[in-house]
């Protein structure tokens, strides 16, 4: 009796173990994953970017653009000590095939009941590319493709919920992710002439605004 008894209780803390190790491994790779991207708190600004005048070169018509990024707090970090703000970061420049302009990433809209979140949204900004909008055959033929990832991407874990969002236990937490590139930009039209936007995003995605 002793034995049998010693048999159940080693395979209930081998149980007990084993989802214990499961949540500490998941929970792990979800606050990493977390930190990656960043709450939305209202409307924030998180970028602003530059566009040229439509050129052309052999490769076809092209927008030179200046993108510079605005470093909001990570979501992880914000569970913990919410801070508003956001710090500069460096000026990149692209050169994007295309009549028009996008910039944007996955969104994720979480549960509002979630109480142990103090925001319901997060973003991140992964992908600068240019399209030929105003023009399809352009498109369609296009020689150089012009999509630069930012941020390492769309990463797996996002791409995994967005496929996931409607079954369970991703429907538990997650109400909606998807992906937002802002309406196209068209480009500038007279020569060295140039547009200057800020980019927002909102708990709905992403929003430019032009400045100037």
């Amino acid at each position: 009796m002793k034995s049998i008894t010693k048999i159940i209780l080693s395979a209930i803390l081998a149980v007990v173990f084993l989802f214990t190790c499961i949540f500490v491994t998941a929970s792990l790779a979800f606050g990493l994953w977390l930190n990656t991207y960043s709450p939305v708190v209202g409307k924030t600004l998180v970028a602003t970017f530059t566009v040229s005048e439509l050129k052309e070169d052999e490769g076809g018509k092209y927008i030179d653009v200046t993108y510079q990024p605005y470093i909001q707090q990570s979501a992880f970090n914000y569970l913990f000590k919410p801070e508003r703000g956001s710090l500069a970061g460096d000026k990149q420049d692209f050169k994007l095939y295309g009549d028009s302009v996008h910039i944007g990433g996955p969104v994720v809209q979480l549960h509002s009941g979630l109480v142990l979140f103090n925001f319901q949204t997060i973003y991140k900004i992964t992908n600068i590319y240019g399209r030929y909008n105003l023009d399809v055959d352009a498109e369609n033929t296009r020689i150089i493709t012009s999509n630069f990832e930012v941020n390492n991407g769309i990463d797996g874990i996002w791409q995994l919920i967005a496929d996931s969002e409607d079954s369970w236990p991703t429907n538990m937490f997650v109400n909606s992710a998807f992906l937002s590139t802002p309406a196209p930009i068209p480009s500038v039209k007279s020569q060295n002439e140039q547009k200057t936007y800020n980019l927002y995003v909102t708990a709905t995605g992403f929003i430019p605004e032009r400045i100037n």
